[in-house]
């Protein structure tokens, strides 16, 4: 298979099985392969971002998502240097938005060129591409306290939609789109070994993307696809997030309760959850300015998880899938409700807790815990006491210290003598 054109960045020495993919998703219903026109997909050439139709400049506002996700304390330890994330979506604005002042970015094409965005234009709809981007990579803007939950890594943005998918409340049906360039972008992340791969929609099942993703995990992938927004009621589970060994992440308020609209089914097993609900986002605008907006769906819950996983695997290069989710798992904070609950998994992704966990990898999940009651708004609790974990890690580190140390003297001592002290030949 072609590699996919456009991408930089140097990948990490990893081992095959340490290859990380986050995937995204929402609602959206995708054609068979068979309905796609051949010449309707894109064979990864680079995708020209000023086609990007353009929003309106403004004031951005408080992240709430920020606030609670705290970000910034990971951030000390681990900012996604060196993680390669494929964000498969609609086009991505990389031109110079402050927001992406400093992130690496670059954007290729893997759909067609049917839908426009207005009548007699030929501006192409990036937003929700835009908007997964920003939540993963986008840096320190002024005017507001967001950032991207791994700011540091980069993004091959790999565009499959022509279009986004609906909103949790849009009445309107979402207009079908083809799924074959979906499972080709899968195919070329895969094959471009990239670090993680971001997905933003759901349809359902189908053999050929059934086939990729579980091609990518065995590679080593770490699949991480949001829940979607179709409440309870969905007939069929939402692929994706339903497919074996895949991180399905479900969306919560400020309160750590989802929204009705989070999915849940019988197959779908939700991993963790995190904020869906009016999450600040930056939109495509023109060189220089900014434009935002507070967006809703599991969308946008899934590119918070897989800029957390980006932090973990920057630490921890060699991380198999498995891992990165019991992890995941095992250092979420609880919710209202008794994990694993059936819309927010095992509680709200913990970004510090992930990167600093000590304990074994292998260690299973816990069982079911009992989730403290009624709802309470997060900033109405007490922050939470990491000091117990923060001195176990400086002892560690300087039990660590202290037998490296000897180890040093061990060895050059002996050395020392031996040469008088003298410095050492060249």
């Amino acid at each position: 298979m072609q590699r996919a054109s456009g991408t930089v960045g140097t990948r990490r020495r990893r081992s095959p099985r340490a290859v990380a993919v986050g995937v995204l998703a929402a609602t959206l219903t995708l054609l068979s392969p068979a309905a796609l026109p051949a010449a309707a997909v894109g064979d990864g050439e680079p995708f020209r971002s000023r086609d990007c139709k353009n929003f309106q400049a403004n004031a951005p506002i408080s992240s709430w998502a920020v606030d609670r996700l705290q970000p910034q304390r990971a951030h000390e330890l681990a900012t996604g240097r060196g993680v390669r994330i494929a964000v498969i979506d609609t086009g991505v604005d990389n031109r110079r938005m402050p927001v992406f002042g400093k992130a690496s970015v670059s954007v290729v094409n893997y759909a067609g060129y049917e839908q426009k965005v207005d009548a007699g234009s030929d501006l192409r709809d990036c937003q929700h591409g835009t908007q997964v981007t920003s939540l993963i990579v986008g840096g320190p803007t002024d005017g507001t306290n967001f950032i991207g939950m791994a700011p540091g890594a980069t993004v091959i943005a790999m565009r499959s939609l022509e279009s986004g998918p609906a909103a949790p409340d849009q009445s309107t049906p979402q207009e079908p789109q083809p799924i074959a360039p979906v499972v080709e972008a899968v195919r070329a992340a895969t094959a471009e070994e990239v670090d993680i791969i971001n997905i933003s929609q759901s349809s359902t099942y189908d053999a050929d993307y059934a086939d990729a993703v579980a091609d990518a995990i065995d590679a080593g992938i770490v699949v991480v696809a949001a829940a979607g927004n179709g409440g309870g009621g969905a007939a069929d589970p939402p692929y994706p997030a339903a497919f074996p060994g895949v991180v399905a992440v479900g969306a919560t308020g400020p309160n750590d309760v989802a929204p009705d609209w989070s999915q849940s089914h019988e197959e779908l097993r939700v991993t963790v959850s995190a904020p869906g609900v009016k999450v600040l986002s930056a939109n495509p605008a023109i060189d220089g300015e900014s434009s935002w907006s507070s967006v809703d769906g599991t969308s946008f819950a899934a590119p918070l998880v897989t800029g957390v996983v980006a932090l973990m695997l920057e630490r921890e290069p060699d991380l198999t899938p498995g891992q990165v989710t019991r992890r995941l798992r095992r250092t979420a904070d609880p919710t209202p409700r008794t994990a694993p609950d059936r819309q927010t998994g095992w509680g709200v992704v913990n970004p510090l807790a992930a990167v600093t966990d000590v304990v074994s990898s292998e260690t299973p999940a816990p069982g079911p815990v009992a989730s403290p009651t009624p709802a309470e708004d997060y900033r109405d609790r007490p922050p939470v006491d990491h000091s117990q974990r923060d001195t176990a890690l400086a002892v560690a580190g300087g039990a660590v210290a202290v037998v490296l140390v000897a180890a040093v003297l061990a060895a050059s001592l002996p050395a020392g003598r031996r040469r008088r002290w003298a410095p050492p030949r060249d």
